[in-house]
Parts: C-alpha cells; structure tokens; sequence
C-alpha cells in the first residue's frame, strides 16, 4: 500500500477486517496459532456478513488502540470455560462440525 492510500480508501468493515487478520498474525508470531486462525476466520467471516458482523456490530469504528481482536477472544475464552459456549460449534482443523 505505498503512501497509505489504500488504507484510506478503507470502509469501517475492510479496516476492521485488515486489523483482525494483522492481530492474528502477531498470535501467530509467538506461537499462538489457535487465535491466529480464529482471528483470520473472524475477518473472514466479518467480511460475508456472518456472526462475527454481529458480535462486532457497533465497534467498527473503534480506534485500533482499543485491542477489539483481543476483547473479542477474551470474550470468547471467557465463555468456554464459564461452560457458555457451545464448543461444538468453534472451528476444528478449519473445518466446522
């Protein structure tokens, strides 16, 4: 993207899909590879208007300081082990159940 400038052509959506897969990457980095693709499905699924649209809806416009791609994993981390959430339905080896 030389200059910046197709960062500023950027929607709200395609800024917070580009800053969920660079948060996955940086999980990746350190040997994180379970958020790393959760965050690269989240921005793909953000991106085709799936349930990830919905848990981020009202946040896209959040500054990226505000670590939505880590808030949105510790909610989710929180959720399986409170029992919460239905494990069945999270992704397992890129595919779903």
């Amino acid at each position: 993207m030389p200059g910046g400038t197709a960062r500023l052509a950027e929607s709200p959506l395609e800024r917070t899909a580009r800053l969920l897969r660079q948060q996955g990457r940086a999980c990746r980095a350190p040997g994180s590879p379970l958020y790393g693709d959760l965050l690269g499905h989240a921005a793909g699924d953000l991106l085709a208007a799936g349930p990830a649209a919905d848990v981020l809806e009202g946040h896209l416009e959040d500054r990226g300081r505000s670590a939505l791609a880590l808030r949105m994993l510790g909610g989710a981390h929180a959720l399986a082990l409170s029992g919460t959430l239905a494990c069945g339905l999270l992704p397992v080896g890129g595919r779903h159940r």
